[in-house]
């Protein structure tokens, strides 16, 4: 945590929130493939990664479910051995430029048939088709765009078996929310740097604003919330038990 910590900060002091989001979701597929991997595909996967050879992302938006992981169409059934992926997803930031995508699906076999049957599975790109990427309207430097397959994949690339994806989704996800927590906090001292640049350049009745009390004392407040956030990441650094999603 303290290396991602580091990073998403430097990211947010930079205003690279494109990239800064991307390199976010790869990490987080990074963090459960770590916790929940148990076979070695995922694991060499995972060390890819780590080592700059392979971009992983995370994809469970549909067109018709949004956020509801309760709502999702597309599936998972287990055939030869391995599982049957049918599906599409709306978004998936940065499929364009992945290497392997977690995908959410309803995993259909005898025991888990309602709504509890969430699964994830690590799919590689080349067995699926990635759409034209969206034109978005920010962050331009994360590329999303919607993904489709009906592809088989063996059962060592299954990272959460039906019934147990919406709580590893949820662990992971808390670990992006810790990521973008990071980025907002060095986001928000550039902001608080350039005003203050700028409080000291730009003079108002005889003096720069920077000398004007009332101003400073709300400058003062709003660092002393980001000094707060600060600590906070430092004590979900210190105890890393204590990252899970009701902290993040």
């Amino acid at each position: 945590l303290e290396h991602t910590l580091a990073l998403s900060e430097r990211f947010g002091r930079l205003g690279c929130g494109g990239i800064a989001s991307g390199v976010t979701l790869h990490d987080s597929v990074i963090a459960m493939l770590r916790r929940f991997g148990r076979s070695e595909r995922l694991r060499d996967v995972a060390d890819q990664a780590i080592a700059g050879k392979a971009v992983l992302c995370i994809s469970a938006t549909e067109a018709d479910a949004g956020s509801d992981m309760l709502g999702l169409s597309s599936t998972a059934v287990r055939e030869d051995g391995g599982f049957r992926l049918r599906g599409h997803k709306k978004m998936a930031s940065p499929s364009p430029v992945a290497d392997y995508i977690v995908l959410a699906l309803r995993g259909i076999d005898q025991s888990h048939a309602g709504r509890d049957d969430l699964a994830l599975f690590l799919v590689p790109t080349s067995q699926l088709r990635v759409g034209k990427a969206f034109d978005t309207v920010g962050a331009r430097s994360i590329s999303t765009a919607p993904v489709f397959f009906d592809t088989w994949v063996s059962a060592d690339m299954m990272i959460a078996r039906p019934g147990t994806g919406l709580a590893v989704l949820s662990w992971g996800l808390s670990q992006e929310r810790f990521a973008v927590a990071a980025q907002i906090l060095g986001a928000c001292h550039l902001a608080l740097g350039v005003t203050v640049a700028r409080m000291k350049r730009r003079q108002s009745f005889g003096a720069t604003l920077f000398d004007h009390q009332a101003l400073r004392l709300r400058v003062a407040d709003l660092q002393a919330r980001v000094d707060m956030m600060r600590l906070a990441l430092d004590g979900l650094v210190a105890n890393a038990a204590g990252l899970n999603v009701r902290s993040s």
